[in-house]
């Protein structure tokens, strides 16, 4: 999403139609290969994350509104359709709505259990310490509590609650907060600034660095451990490259939002 979302901007710049073709065709080709690797979180939080950048446009741009709307309803039945005619997919599709089912007695619900026991009984407010999940939860598997144990628990949101406790929790979601809101802060400006509707392009190069943030920072998810090595370098490159991206397209758009 900021890729693209620059991608765009140099485009616009350079007034290159070109560039801004490839982009977009780019960008259905990569969500295309997404959605046919067949993984589940990938897939759903791009679609999420791309039907809200497509709703926010339509909520907010009347001239494009059907035209959004068509193009929502048209990637809905190809995915529709994709999940029926594509054994692989339907039998992935039939899986993840049966797992969602029995959520408790699969691996992440097992280890939802798990974190929410070592929790509750090692103190609500500072939790069971950091990075000590992998080393507690063989404990409550030998004791037949749980069936299945792994170094994390798969979830940032409940990692940091179930580590670090509420106060650890509450610093997490602070900086969460501290992330997201200038977007937010952004987005309205935009409103504020003009008497008419903001341009397409305008919201665009803040709705889509917002989109790829939030595909990191998605609380419904499966996720790699926050406290690791290698996944902690993936996270904060992500975050770092939305940011700088967001960053480069709001000086751009100061004199509009200064208004």
């Amino acid at each position: 999403f900021p890729s693209l979302a620059l991608v765009i901007f140099k485009s616009r710049q350079e007034r290159a139609l070109k560039g801004f073709i490839i982009a977009l065709l780019g960008s259905l080709l990569i969500s295309a290969m997404i959605f046919l690797s067949l993984e589940r979180t990938a897939s759903i939080l791009t679609l999420l994350a791309s039907f809200g950048v497509m709703f926010l446009l339509a909520l907010s741009i009347k001239a494009y509104r059907l035209k959004i709307c068509l193009a929502m309803l048209v990637i809905l039945v190809a995915g529709i359709t994709a999940g029926v005619k594509i054994p692989k997919i339907k039998h992935r599709a039939i899986f993840f709505s049966q797992e969602l089912a029995d959520f408790i007695n699969t691996p992440y619900g097992q280890l939802f259990i798990a974190g929410q026991n070592l929790w509750q009984n090692n103190g609500p407010l500072t939790g069971i310490g950091y990075r000590n999940f992998r080393l507690a939860c063989p404990q409550l598997e030998a004791s037949k509590l749980v069936n299945y144990c792994t170094t994390h628990i798969h979830n940032f949101y409940l990692e940091w609650l179930f580590e670090t406790g509420i106060i650890g929790f509450f610093i997490f979601l602070s900086l969460i907060i501290a992330l997201i809101s200038p977007f937010f802060k952004s987005y309205f400006a935009l409103f504020k600034a003009d008497q008419h509707p903001p341009s397409l392009f305008s919201l665009l190069y803040i709705l889509m660095p917002f989109a790829g943030l939030m595909i990191i920072i998605f609380p419904i998810a499966a996720t790699k451990s926050f406290f690791s090595n290698w996944p902690a370098t993936i996270i904060w490159t992500s975050l770092a490259l939305n940011i700088a991206i967001y960053d480069r397209f709001v000086k751009d758009l100061k004199p509009k939002l200064a208004k």
